[in-house]
């Protein structure tokens, strides 16, 4: 989710270029969780020092922050050179087997 649909579900105030909230990570009656946007990404901060993963994973609780997913690692099995008559290398063909990998949350 973008900063500004975050800001908004919770119902954050604006404060200079971001918004503060209160934070979803612990019990908070004044907006300690600073959220601004970087490049299309969503920064927060927690001022009454939750830690960053203690906010995400809250905010996943709220339906707040998506999952990304996770890419497949490819381990490279087999490399063929092809050379001209002088041995120098002309390119290479690499051959990978994808290998599927966890998400930290399964």
């Amino acid at each position: 989710m973008s900063a500004d649909s975050i800001a908004r579900a919770l119902k954050a105030r604006r404060s200079g270029a971001g918004w503060m909230a209160k934070c979803p990570a612990h019990d908070d009656n004044n907006p300690s969780l600073s959220i601004r946007d970087a490049d299309g990404k969503a920064l927060l901060h927690c001022h009454a020092g939750c830690g960053q993963r203690e906010v995400i994973e809250a905010l996943k609780g709220k339906g707040l922050w998506a999952e990304r997913p996770v890419k497949p690692r490819r381990k490279i099995i087999a490399a063929y050179d092809y050379t001209d008559e002088a041995g120098q290398l002309l390119y290479q063909v690499v051959r990978h087997r994808t290998e599927r990998l966890l998400s930290a949350a399964s």
